[in-house]
Formats: C-alpha cells, sequence, structure tokens
C-alpha cells in the first residue's frame, strides 16, 4: 500500500461528503433557479454560528431561545411575501439555515468535549492540578515549604 500524503480519518471523510454534497448543491440549484434561496440559507447560517450568539449576549437570553424566536418572524415574512407557500419557505430556511446547524454544532462539540474528555482522562499521563489560591497551603503541601538555598558565588559588579 503506498503512503498517501494525508490520513484518511471519518472526520475527513466527512468533511469531503459536505463539500461534495455542497457543490453538487450548488449546481443543481443554479440550474433550477434556486441559488437564492441557497444563498440566503447559507447567510442564516452564517448569522446564526456568529451573529446570534452576540445579539442573544446583548439582550441577555440563550442563543437556542433567540433562535426559537426566529422561526415565528421567519414564517412571517415568507407569508408575508407570497402566502400560505411563503410561510413555508420560511419555515425551510429557518430549519436549513438555523435548526439544523445549532444541532450539528452542538453535537460535534459535545462529541468533541467527549473526545478530549476520554484523551485527558485517567492513562494519559497528564496530570491536572486544581489550584485554589484562596486558601492557603496545608502543612503538607509542597507550596507550604520554603525554596531551597542556591548555591552559588556572589556576583560582582563589573569594573569594581
Amino acid at each position: 500500500m503506498r503512503n498517501l500524503p494525508f490520513r484518511a480519518t471519518p472526520f475527513r471523510a466527512a468533511m469531503w461528503a459536505l463539500a461534495g454534497l455542497a457543490v453538487l448543491v450548488g449546481i443543481v440549484a443554479a440550474l433550477t433557479g434556486l441559488l437564492v434561496l441557497v444563498a440566503v440559507a447559507i447567510g442564516l447560517a452564517i448569522v446564526n454560528l456568529s451573529y446570534l450568539p452576540r445579539l442573544a449576549a446583548w439582550l441577555r437570553i440563550s442563543p437556542a431561545w433567540l433562535a426559537i424566536a426566529l422561526l415565528p418572524l421567519l414564517i412571517a415574512i415568507g407569508a408575508l411575501i407570497s402566502g400560505v407557500s411563503g410561510g413555508a419557505w420560511g419555515a425551510g430556511l429557518w430549519l436549513a439555515g438555523i435548526g439544523l446547524p445549532r444541532v450539528l454544532v452542538r453535537d460535534v462539540s459535545r462529541r468533541l468535549r467527549q473526545r478530549l474528555g476520554g484523551r485527558l482522562g485517567g492513562g494519559s499521563g497528564v496530570t491536572i492540578y486544581d489550584l485554589d489560591v484562596t486558601q492557603p497551603p496545608t502543612e503538607g503541601h509542597p507550596a507550604h515549604r520554603p525554596l531551597p538555598p542556591v548555591e552559588r558565588p556572589a556576583r560582582t559588579e563589573p569594573g569594581a
């Protein structure tokens, strides 16, 4: 077997599959005239992942609640534009641009935390110390003992 320049992992395979799917969706959207809807869904995903948490912090509410509050807003905007079918398109755009990305990011971050927690946990040779600087060290604690004296000659001033 020849050596590949990269290691094939499930994560890379998923990223390549998503990139291929994005290209395929872009081609189909361009051919069917749905390019504007794809652009709106991508724009909503960017807003969802970057601006929504900032706006939620500014409003002092949870980002999940703000995302849920955007659903009726998108349905109403769609309904105002083209009636019932516009409301359905608004709900679909919310699902594609806000709902699914939030679920996927939460799932990926949970898996990443579990994987890192497993690596940093027992058996890895990594020791994690929890230092409480508000309490003075106890008698047996290494910080309670003074440093040993340094054995070095006295320093002289240059030119003295």
